[in-house]
């Protein structure tokens, strides 16, 4: 399935280290992290994105994915996918993928 108008922003749902939005502009996409999001606001914004950064803040089940009709990417800052409808996601051409090693040096 192709995404209607892909573009470059990238939305961040949680705060994340700064290398990460500083490698996400040097590709090319700007990014936009809001402290304060709730969900109501987040479904409002989600259609403006085709990528989003995601670690545990909200859950992005078919509810709010519907919704987000320019998203090509999920990226999970952590070792699973819960909290993403994964299953939705590969019906509709949104490609998922988890970073499951971010956090080892943590330990």
């Amino acid at each position: 399935m192709t995404r209607d108008t892909i573009n470059n922003k990238v939305l961040l749902l949680d705060a994340n280290h700064h290398i990460l939005e500083q490698r996400l502009a040097d590709a090319g996409f700007r990014c936009d992290y809001f402290d304060e999001l709730t969900l109501p606001h987040l479904k409002h914004i989600i259609g403006e994105y085709s990528g989003i950064i995601v670690r545990s803040r909200f859950r992005l089940d078919k509810d709010v994915l519907t919704l987000a009709k320019k998203l090509a990417f999920i990226g999970r800052v952590g070792a699973g996918m819960e909290g993403i409808d994964v299953d939705y996601c590969k019906s509709h051409g949104i490609c998922c993928f988890n970073a499951p090693e971010g956090n080892r040096n943590a330990v």
